[in-house]
């Protein structure tokens, strides 16, 4: 057998393993127990949040909804805030193994500073997280990303006007467990 067809017969092999194991991976929604970690340039605030997220499948991606309380470690009060997004999969059926997932989200800032004048704090954000899911068992999901955000805070002051307080590029870390179904 020269190697031209051992390479045909290689490449036949697995076309045909793989459509068939394919077949059995459907995508699956998850509830998971989230964990993102923000992690701000000096001066700027740095969070843990903990949130319970939604992963839905839909059209060869999924979307997620993920709202949380968020907790800065520079001692102020819980922060409530939310994420929603997509996720690409571009290697298997979701939610398992790699992937690409951009999303949007924003937080309420409860009392970060004191100040007579100052109603509360709201921010925005936009970013992106490369991760991986594993499903273990085709019902426990593990998953871990790490990605890059913007973010803008506003103050929303006693008499109504907005005044912008921050902006920068942070990073992001999450983590989640939860189950698929």
């Amino acid at each position: 057998m020269n190697i031209r067809n051992f390479t045909l017969a290689v490449l036949a092999a697995a076309t045909l393993a793989g459509s068939s194991a394919r077949a059995e991976e459907k995508p699956k929604a998850v509830v998971a127990v989230d964990v993102p970690w923000r992690l701000r340039p000096s001066g700027s605030y740095s969070w843990f949040a903990f949130g319970l997220e939604w992963e839905f499948p839909f059209a060869g991606m999924s979307g997620f909804i993920n709202p949380s309380l968020e907790n800065p470690v520079n001692g102020s009060p819980l922060n409530i805030g939310g994420d929603i997004g997509v996720r690409f999969y571009p290697l298997s059926a979701v939610p398992r193994v790699f992937y690409i997932g951009p999303y949007i989200g924003g937080t309420w800032i409860n009392a970060t500073r004191v100040s007579t004048s100052l109603g509360v704090q709201i921010e925005g954000r936009v970013g992106v997280l490369l991760g991986l899911s594993l499903l273990l068992g085709d019902m426990f999901l593990v998953s871990a990303g790490v990605g890059g955000e913007y973010y803008n805070i506003h103050e929303l002051l006693q008499d109504g006007s907005f005044v912008q307080t921050n902006q920068n590029l942070g990073t992001v870390i999450r983590a989640s467990v939860g189950f698929a179904f």
